[in-house]
Formats: structure tokens, C-alpha cells, sequence
């Protein structure tokens, strides 16, 4: 008997069959449902409350992130501002540096031309001075042999030499153009019709120099005694004349081609003519023109790939808060699902513990029932 009687207390037990219920019982209950639902939305209001906490946090530090971004970007445009009025200074020292050359440069080939002007000047002059004294030196034999019109030759030669100094390039050619009349006048005082000293024995048609007729009868062997009436001087004083008049006219020539102009060193230009020196600066400001136009298009293109610089950098730092912002998404979402998965588990605990609470109190009533039958 004793053991049928523990065993349907066993099976009673394990079935969860309640054979009856007391009315105190019922009251118990109903007061634990109301404590657990007060606990519950107490509990409820709590996590409320942290996820309203949470969410202000996470949107303090998105305002600071923001703020932050700000300052970054403010900074790197002051720098890229920085960066580019550097490079302006650094492209305008150079420029100046090589003005500042080029002006050098010009400077020491027109000092290379004053000298290589004053030398030619120089040399001409030499050449000149030569030129007159051989003119003058010619006409002065010529006068002593008795050639008819040296004296005049020799008042040129005497009369065109300089004596009061002058500037280089104008003394040369005074100088040049005076021997070369001077060389002229000889030249002419030393011509063939004007060197007969005496009386010829031939003469063709009574003129006083060897003619066509006495030439034919030397080639063909005939009286030659003719050729003694001139003077031995005559020859050398011809010879010495043309040379006289082609050095002074070569000189003369050479200091034409000079001009001289006045320059801003107070010197003078060795420029051909006002043409080519006009030509000259001409190509000169046209070369300065290009180069400007050239450095103006390198900077247009410089601020140009700085522009598009800056662009791809700010759509690259825009593309990067959106995915900063896309993951803080992200984010706030799986920390949303982790809350509800751990609200939903703590209810499930408390729905656990709730309905062990309940088994406990069964067991512990069944168990006084039967002590008490």
C-alpha cells in the first residue's frame, strides 16, 4: 500500500496534475503577476532610459566627429592657400633672378661690343693715319722729282690730318675720309700723263708720254732710249699712291660701317643701323612677351590641376564620411538588435524564473496537503 501510494504521488507530481485550488492561493498569485508586471515595466522604463542615454551619447560624438572634420578641413584649405602663395613667390624670385641675368648678360655683350667698336676704331684710325702719311709721303717725292701737281697733294695730305682729338668712331672716319681724299689727290698728281720730266726723242702725235707706236717698236726690238727720259721715282710714286688711296678707302669703309649711338652706359652701341637695333628690340620685347604669356598659361594650368586637386580630394573626403556614416549606421543597428536580444532574454529569464517560482509553491503546497492528510 505504502509503496502504490508513493508512486501516484510521484506521477501526481511529475504530470502537474492539481487536484484543487484554495481561494488563498489564487489571491498569491494574482499578487506576484502584479509585482512581476510592475517589476517588468519598472525594468522596461530603465532601458528606456539607457537607450535614451545611449542615443544622446552617440550624437555628442557625432557633433564632435563633426567639428573635428571642420577644423581638418580648415586647416588643409590654409595650407593649401600657404602652399600656393609660396610657390607665386617662389616663381616670381625666379623670374626676377633671371631678369636680373639676362640683363647681365646683355650688359657684358654690349660692353664686349663698345670694346671691340673702340678697337676697330683704333685700327682704323691707325690705318687712316698710315693711309696719309704714305699719301703724303708719295706726294712729297712726287714734288722733288718734279712731277707737275704734287704740291697740291701734299696741302691735301697736310690739310685733312687730324689734330684736335675727337670720338673714337667719328675721329676714325674724319680721319679716313681725309686720307682718302688726300690719297686721291696723289693718286691723281701721280698719273701717267703728268710724270714726263723731259723731251722724248719719240713721240706719237706730239704728245709727251710713250704712245701705242713707241710700245710696238720696244716689243719688236726698236730704240728703247726713250724709256730713260722718265723718272725713276715715277713708278714708285704711283704704286705708292694706289696703295695710299686702297687703305684709306678700305679704312674709310670700315669706319662707315660703325654708327655710333649713344647707349645708357654713356658708351657707344656697336649696331650696324638704326634698323637692325630697332628689329633687335623688336624680337627682344616679342621674346619677353612670350615667355610672359608662356608662364601666365604654366600658372593657369598650375591652378588649374590644384583645382582639380582640391575637387577629387574633397569628393574622396565626402565619400569617406558617408562610409564613416553608413558604418556608424551600421553599427547603431546591430547595437539596437544586441538591446532587443538581451531585453527579450532578460524577459525570458524572468518568465523562467516566474514560472519555477510558480512549480516551487505547487510542490511546496502539494506537499503540506499530504502532510496534512
Amino acid at each position: 500500500m505504502e509503496g502504490a501510494f508513493s508512486a501516484l504521488h510521484e506521477a501526481s507530481i511529475y504530470s502537474w496534475a492539481v487536484p484543487c485550488y484554495d481561494d488563498d492561493d489564487d489571491d498569491d498569485d494574482d499578487d506576484d503577476e502584479r509585482v512581476d508586471e510592475g517589476e517588468r515595466e519598472e525594468g522596461e522604463v530603465e532601458e528606456e532610459g539607457e537607450e535614451e542615454e545611449v542615443e544622446e551619447e552617440e550624437e555628442g560624438e557625432e557633433g564632435e566627429e563633426g567639428e573635428e572634420e571642420e577644423e581638418v578641413e580648415e586647416e588643409e584649405d590654409i595650407k593649401e592657400e600657404e602652399d600656393i602663395k609660396e610657390e607665386e613667390n617662389n616663381n616670381n624670385n625666379k623670374q626676377k633672378q633671371k631678369k636680373e641675368k639676362d640683363e647681365n648678360i646683355e650688359k657684358k655683350n654690349n660692353e664686349e661690343k663698345i670694346k671691340k667698336i673702340d678697337q676697330a676704331a683704333a685700327a682704323a684710325a691707325a690705318a687712316a693715319a698710315t693711309a696719309a702719311a704714305a699719301a703724303a709721303a708719295a706726294a712729297k717725292t712726287a714734288a722733288a722729282s718734279g712731277v707737275p701737281g704734287s704740291g697740291a697733294a701734299s696741302i691735301a695730305a697736310t690739310e685733312y690730318t687730324p689734330t684736335a682729338p675727337q670720338p673714337p668712331a667719328s675721329a676714325a672716319a674724319k680721319t679716313a675720309a681725309a686720307a682718302a681724299a688726300a690719297a686721291a689727290a696723289a693718286a691723281a698728281a701721280g698719273t701717267p700723263s703728268c710724270r714726263h720730266t723731259g723731251p722724248s726723242p719719240l713721240h706719237d702725235n706730239n704728245t709727251p708720254h710713250l704712245g701705242y707706236r713707241n710700245i710696238n717698236l720696244i716689243d719688236r726690238g726698236g730704240d728703247e732710249s726713250h724709256v730713260t727720259d722718265y723718272a725713276p721715282t715715277q713708278s714708285a710714286v704711283s704704286s705708292a699712291a694706289a696703295a695710299a688711296a686702297a687703305a684709306a678707302a678700305a679704312a674709310a669703309a670700315n669706319a662707315a660701317a660703325l654708327e655710333h649711338l649713344p647707349s645708357r652706359e654713356g658708351g657707344l652701341l656697336k649696331k650696324r643701323t638704326e634698323a637692325e637695333q630697332q628689329q633687335q628690340q623688336q624680337q627682344h620685347i616679342e621674346q619677353q612677351q612670350q615667355q610672359q604669356q608662356q608662364h601666365i598659361e604654366q600658372q593657369q594650368q598650375h591652378i588649374q590641376q590644384q583645382q582639380q586637386q582640391q575637387h577629387i580630394q574633397q569628393q574622396q573626403h565626402h565619400q569617406h564620411i558617408q562610409q564613416q556614416q553608413h558604418h556608424q549606421h551600421i553599427q547603431q543597428q546591430q547595437q539596437q538588435q544586441h538591446i532587443q536580444q538581451q531585453q527579450q532574454q532578460h524577459i525570458h529569464q524572468q518568465q523562467q524564473q516566474h514560472i519555477h517560482q510558480q512549480q516551487q509553491q505547487h510542490i511546496q503546497q502539494q506537499q503540506q496537503q499530504q502532510e496534512e492528510e
